[in-house]
């Protein structure tokens, strides 16, 4: 089960989508087949996932992407490797952004986003915003055009986490205006996650923006 959950939130952060389990069902196995294999027969049981309660099964549900899906396949076949398991956490927080529900969706979802980037950009303190616009698009893109589309929209996330973060009633906006950050953040983050979990950080953040990114 952990490893279907595994592939699960692999799923749903290379879709960009949530991909939920509805259940779980342990143990379901014929009393026959348990006396083959020499086991004490088991009645199985039915765990209802956390998620279930708002599906809707007449909702249009996405379509499989064969890209993604490979991305996802790709990195579930390296899952016992040590890169890999620095990244699981990441990967749990952001599928768990996705199927975040209730009345603090938009903000809780933009924080879980900020805190994986953080992570796997390696900030602490001192001009976070900076360091994580800048890493991000030399990172993830190798001409000035490409590079200047990821600062920006790396800004308009961060702008919105620190609006959360900071109580910023004046500044706050709709929760439309929310939504359009958090896509532009989650793209960034899913994209890193890809990318991080194929090639591996680089020695040095700073050295890396220094010497012209990827």
């Amino acid at each position: 089960f952990q490893e279907a959950q595994t592939f699960l939130e692999l799923l749903a952060v290379t879709h960009a989508t949530p991909v939920l389990r509805l259940a779980m069902l342990p143990r379901c196995i014929a009393r026959s087949a348990s006396r083959l294999l020499g086991l004490e027969h088991h009645n199985g049981s039915f765990h209802r996932g956390r998620p279930a309660q708002g599906f809707d099964e007449f909702d249009k549900c996405p379509e499989l992407a064969s890209e993604a899906l490979a991305e996802a396949q790709e990195a579930f076949e390296s899952r016992q490797g040590e890169r890999y398991g620095r990244m699981a956490p990441i990967v749990g927080r952001l599928a768990e952004a996705l199927a975040r529900d209730g009345q603090f969706m938009s903000e809780d979802r933009i924080l879980d986003v900020a805190i994986s980037l953080e992570r796997m950009y390696e900030l602490d303190q001192g001009e976070v915003s900076f360091k994580l616009k800048t890493r991000a698009a030399y990172f993830l893109e190798s001409d000035t055009e490409a590079r200047l589309r990821v600062f920006k929209d790396v800004g308009e996330f961060y702008g919105a986490r620190s609006k959360i973060v900071h109580n910023s009633r004046k500044k706050r906006g709709a929760a439309e205006g929310r939504g359009a950050a958090f896509k532009k953040g989650f793209d960034v983050a899913r994209r890193s996650v890809v990318k991080l979990l194929r090639d591996g950080p680089p020695p040095d953040w700073n050295e890396m923006v220094v010497a012209g990114g990827n």
